[in-house]
């Protein structure tokens, strides 16, 4: 995956050969936006299409080492590591997610909301898991710190002791000081879209074979929305969607 804060739609990248790439290439996998050990092509989905398409099926983990730090995941954060996405990947595959052909999305969460897990426990997300986008909150910039030149030494003139001789300055030389580059500041999260964090993702998971259904559509409604700077841009389609219920609800 992309560190974060890279990129709004946080990837999740496969080997481009690999079985599911090739049996689901109607989701759309791109050319990822970094190459593999070895230079490998990979192929990518954003975080939002893995998480409406393979989800569903998934749960948090509710130890107490774990549920702190589920807490915190609401749904413009949300976002789980490489190693994840690949111990969820593996277990669907082998409980058969292949075995047989689905000739579309709508086809492949059908099969997939179906499927007979046979390990349960690899789809449950735990602490260790979890790879968040930027956070919502705002946090002021740090200024840059100019570079300061070097400053010579004032060496003696003459000979101690003859006539014009004059002593060294008082202050030694100083080398030069690198300039500190200012840190970049971030913008609190636009108001309109405030409610979307005071739901957490427990409160969203479901009773039955599909708890993180709700997450799943979510996810696909959201789009990439993984960097502040994305949720807030004025043409964002999450924004779009906030303002567009705002206007039919105030009719």
């Amino acid at each position: 995956m992309c560190p974060v804060g890279v990129d709004p739609q946080q990837p999740v990248a496969i080997p481009a050969s690999h079985p599911l790439a090739l049996g689901t290439a109607f989701l759309g996998w791109a050319p990822a936006p970094f190459g593999g050990p070895g230079g490998a092509a990979l192929v990518s989905l954003g975080t939002g299409q893995m998480l409406a398409v393979f989800r569903a099926r998934l749960s948090c983990a509710k130890t107490p080492a774990d549920i702190p730090a589920a807490d915190k995941v609401n749904p413009l954060t949300i976002g789980l590591t490489g190693a994840a996405w690949t111990r969820i990947l593996n277990e669907y595959l082998g409980s058969g997610l292949l075995r047989v052909s689905t000739h579309s999305r709508a086809d492949l969460i059908s099969r997939l909301n179906s499927l007979s897990i046979v390990n349960p426990q690899h789809l449950q997300v735990s602490t260790a898991d979890w790879q968040l986008g930027e956070d919502v909150s705002g946090t002021p910039g740090i200024p840059g710190v100019p570079a300061v030149p070097a400053v010579a030494a004032t060496p003696a003139v003459g000979r101690r002791g003859q006539r014009g001789y004059r002593p060294p300055g008082p202050a030694p030389g100083q080398p030069a000081i690198p300039a500190v580059p200012a840190v970049p500041g971030q913008a609190p999260l636009d108001p309109a879209l405030l409610f979307l964090t005071l739901t957490h993702i427990f409160e969203l998971e479901c009773e039955g074979p599909t708890p993180w259904m709700v997450v799943c559509y979510l996810a696909g409604a959201l789009g990439a929305i993984s960097t502040q700077s994305e949720r807030n841009r004025p043409g964002c389609i999450l924004k779009g969607k906030v303002q567009a219920s705002i206007a039919e609800n105030q009719r």
